[in-house]
């Protein structure tokens, strides 16, 4: 019985992969988790967060199965599914199948092939983005028993990986913090549920992560770790296929943070001063070189058309067959004009408010699925107001502008909410797509919100001091 066919309730191999890959996950993470994390107190955390991060991968695709009747993560299933099959038992043709090069499949070619045509989807192995995500499937396939939610197991495991990395990261800066971080990163409902499943957004999502907590470590081996950088090559690179604009936005500003951090190491105020804009420079022409290596590999996410494909994606989003198409999920920040920048600057509030302060509940329409985002989007507008009202914002900007780690978390998720709100055209894929940037943003508030404790704490203690310091001096 095939997972695919909406028809069909579960069937029996799905319900026997799902049991063998939950045994086989939990017993792994959970030997690893104890010999490193038994005597810390995240340990308490990793396996609540992956059990939830399993839930939710399954969750996510029952819902593509039985409520949207199909997509792109049981596209990239069947792929790797017929990959797995064959190799079972002609490991030349599976391995033929799995280094194959997208770009010179043709659609003659995939006409006279059987598998591809069996495949059904002919532009995934011919687009180099989906083609990556069935290459990254065939092994999970294969060991989750050619069930569709046998495999989502590994691939929500490999989700917590990025998202544990990330929490382990944060959580070093702010100790106190723990909780918190724990409920924004590893339970945080919208990013369980989207982050977990077979997409191209969730394993992005992780590599984002993953590489944030490298960047952490090799700052404090003042950059000797040499196992951080191996393994940051290979997951940039995986990134950089499957969802460039996210390497777009992101290392450029990985590299920004870590040139200030560097800075902030320099002891002497006055040495300090002298090489920011230095190292800016160097920060901002490195980041311009690795976005036009990066550009130059696709024409589909170079620089050079990102906002021509904003402005189709509006055009055609916002006609009535898209609407209807999409519930009524669709939202309009109005017409642009790609070719003039003044005309995307004006853009960018109300694209910022529809990644993260929208839907409005009104919004939801019939989409049940919204509700979440909806709660999510309420929880940032309240948690952004009262930052606002009692820390200002003249002192709010001064906060973050003198903190690396919030300046990346904050640029990052502005520029990357921006770019998304801008694209997306409706909140079913908004809600995918804007995934890398939510934890990162949230974050931000919180340690914003700890760093203005931390100063009022620092600025009562000296108030005393000084108390105490007259007191003596009235006494003596």
């Amino acid at each position: 019985m095939d997972f695919i066919d909406s028809s069909k309730f579960i069937s029996t191999i799905d319900i026997f992969g799902i049991i063998i890959s939950t045994i086989v996950v939990v017993f792994v993470f959970y030997s690893i988790g104890k010999a490193r994390y038994k005597k810390d107190p995240d340990w308490r955390f990793f396996m609540p967060g992956l059990l939830i991060r399993i839930l939710g991968g399954i969750a996510v695709g029952l819902v593509y199965n039985y409520y949207y009747g199909g997509g792109d993560t049981l596209n990239f299933f069947r792929g790797a599914r017929h990959i797995a099959v064959i190799s079972t038992t002609d490991l030349d043709a599976g391995w033929h199948y799995l280094t194959l090069n997208p770009e010179e499949q043709t659609l003659e070619r995939i006409n006279n092939d059987q598998v591809l045509l069996n495949y059904g989807v002919l532009d995934y192995y011919r687009d180099p983005q989906n083609y990556m995500m069935v290459v990254f499937l065939t092994p999970f396939a294969l060991l989750g028993l050619f069930s569709y939610l046998g495999t989502s197991v590994y691939v929500s495991a490999m989700c917590f990986l990025g998202a544990w990395a990330m929490y382990r990261a944060v959580a070093s800066f702010y100790p106190d913090l723990r909780k918190q971080l724990a409920y924004i990163i590893l339970f945080l409902p919208t990013l369980v549920f989207w982050g977990g499943g077979i997409f191209k957004d969730s394993l992005a999502l992780s590599v984002v992560g993953i590489l944030f907590y490298a960047a952490v470590k090799l700052l404090r081996s003042n950059f000797r770790n040499y196992t951080m950088l191996v393994i940051s090559v290979p997951l940039i690179y995986f990134v950089g296929v499957v969802k460039e604009y996210v390497l777009y936005s992101f290392v450029p500003l990985l590299v920004f943070y870590l040139v200030l951090s560097v800075k902030e190491k320099v002891q002497n105020r006055s040495l300090r001063l002298a090489i920011t804009p230095f190292l800016f420079v160097v920060s901002l022409v490195g980041g311009y070189f690795v976005l036009s290596k990066l550009s130059g590999q696709s024409d589909k996410y170079s620089l050079d058309v990102v906002a021509d494909r904003a402005q189709i994606t509006h055009d055609d989003l916002v006609r009535d067959y898209y609407y209807v198409k999409a519930e009524g999920s669709v939202y309009d920040i109005g017409a642009f004009d790609a070719e003039n920048p003044l005309s995307l600057i004006t853009k960018i509030p109300l694209a910022l408010s529809v990644t993260f302060i929208r839907p409005f509940f009104w919004e939801i329409n019939n989409n049940p699925f919204m509700i979440l985002s909806a709660l999510e989007s309420l929880f940032i507008t309240c948690v952004i107001i009262y930052i606002f009202t009692r820390v200002g914002v003249v002192r709010t900007i001064y906060l973050i502008s003198s903190r690396p780690l919030l300046i990346f978390f904050f640029v990052f998720s502005l520029t990357f909410g921006f770019m998304v709100g801008l694209t997306s055209g409706n909140y079913g894929n908004l809600a995918r797509y804007k995934i890398p940037c939510v934890p990162f943003f949230l974050c931000g508030l919180y340690i914003l919100l700890e760093e203005v404790k931390i100063a009022r704490k620092k600025l009562d203690d000296e108030r005393m001091a000084r108390k105490i310091a007259r007191l003596r001096v009235i006494e003596t």
